[in-house]
């Protein structure tokens, strides 16, 4: 969306004409997801890079109904006739928009749902929760499990004074406390920080659920986002760790060998992703490898089909749920031979994909 300019022309000047129904001054005030409808298109409009929006107001509509943007940029309303509404003298793209509507993230600013000011903003919710859920080509365990408990949450939070970055402070907090408690020996402690780490994996898709309801994208709040991620599934492992080593009867020659692989494993594979992602895919999440590399390489090469095939297994709401599950049973052990394995296999399909197909990679 933020580089909507660039894949039009790079050069190319847009601008909206931003249609404001009649006897809609009460709606105005009316917020979706924390925004009001002018608040939206002007958010929309800085991400998408529109140059400038011209409010068209009816004339039972003042000017000064409209309420004032918390963040208006370079995108000021004003008040026009729609006489004014013809081509742009200077070459601008114009594009007449609907105030109350779901607008495409892509050109030309398709309608995508069409709201009635006055009517319950409930259709424009499971609109979301359409393209946050069900179109989000999620894993079993996130469609069914992870991704509905957050869309509650998010469209909650995002009517409050939380931020995505806090969430993300927050979910920090939990995943500390997930391996602080699976270091322990006794049954419920251990059971309690597995169900925390897969707590702090339902809770990663609130912040980024927010930051879309509320237009808050930032850079620094999905590499915030990447880091408390990876930062949790880390120190819930080192609890995983101290606890063998505490705690468990294998030998300790056994646990040492697994648990140095196991951690060099996850820092070269974080390491190198995080890498590939920013330099290759313009991206700083990891999550975009799968759908933006791998699904486009041959289908011929078995590593391609593996790793498509198995990529649920490597997302994190799955592999945090088996950690929960396994964690339950305070059978420790089999996560570490699990791990390590899994881990190996996962090193060795990035090396092998990244080395032999990064030419092909491209940034959306």
């Amino acid at each position: 969306m933020a580089d909507l300019k660039e894949e039009q022309s790079g050069q190319e000047r847009v601008r909206w004409h931003v249609q404001v129904p009649a006897g809609s001054a009460a709606a105005l005030k009316r917020r979706l997801l924390g925004l009001t409808f002018v608040e939206r298109r002007l958010r929309e409009a800085q991400k998408w890079g529109v140059d400038h929006v011209t409010f068209l107001l009816p004339d039972d509509v003042d000017a000064a109904a409209l309420p004032e943007p918390t963040k208006p940029g370079h995108c000021a309303p004003s008040s026009t006739t729609p006489a004014d509404a013809a081509p742009d003298a200077e070459g601008a793209t114009v594009y007449e928009v609907p105030l109350f509507a779901m607008l495409e993230s892509k050109a030309p600013f398709e309608v995508a749902l069409p709201l009635q000011p006055d009517a319950p903003f409930e259709p424009a919710v499971s609109w979301y929760r359409q393209q946050v859920v069900e179109l989000s080509n999620a894993g079993w365990v996130a469609m069914h499990i992870n991704k509905p408990i957050s869309f509650a949450l998010s469209t909650r939070l995002a009517r409050s004074f939380v931020t995505p970055n806090q969430w993300s402070y927050l979910n920090l907090v939990i995943g500390v406390l997930s391996g602080v408690f699976v270091a322990r020996e006794e049954w419920w402690a251990v059971a309690l920080g597995a169900f925390l780490f897969q707590v702090a994996s339902v809770f990663d898709g609130v912040d980024g659920e927010i930051a879309k309801f509320r237009l808050e994208y930032s850079r620094f709040g999905a590499w915030l986002d990447t880091s408390v991620d990876n930062g949790s599934l880390l120190l819930f492992l080192i609890g995983v760790g101290v606890h063998l080593f505490r705690f468990s009867t294998l030998p300790p020659t056994l646990l040492l060998g697994l648990s140095v692989t196991a951690g060099v494993c996850i820092v070269l594979y974080l390491s190198l992703q995080m890498h590939f992602c920013m330099t290759k895919l313009n991206s700083i999440s990891l999550a975009v490898w799968t759908k933006l590399f791998v699904a486009k390489l041959p289908r011929t090469d078995l590593a391609v089909r593996f790793v498509l095939r198995m990529r649920q297994a490597l997302q994190k709401d799955f592999f945090s749920f088996f950690f929960m599950l396994i964690g339950l049973t305070g059978r420790l052990e089999l996560l570490l031979f699990i791990g390590t394995t899994a881990l190996i296999i996962a090193l060795g399909c990035v090396l092998y994909l990244n080395t032999r197909y990064g030419s092909q990679a491209h940034a959306a």
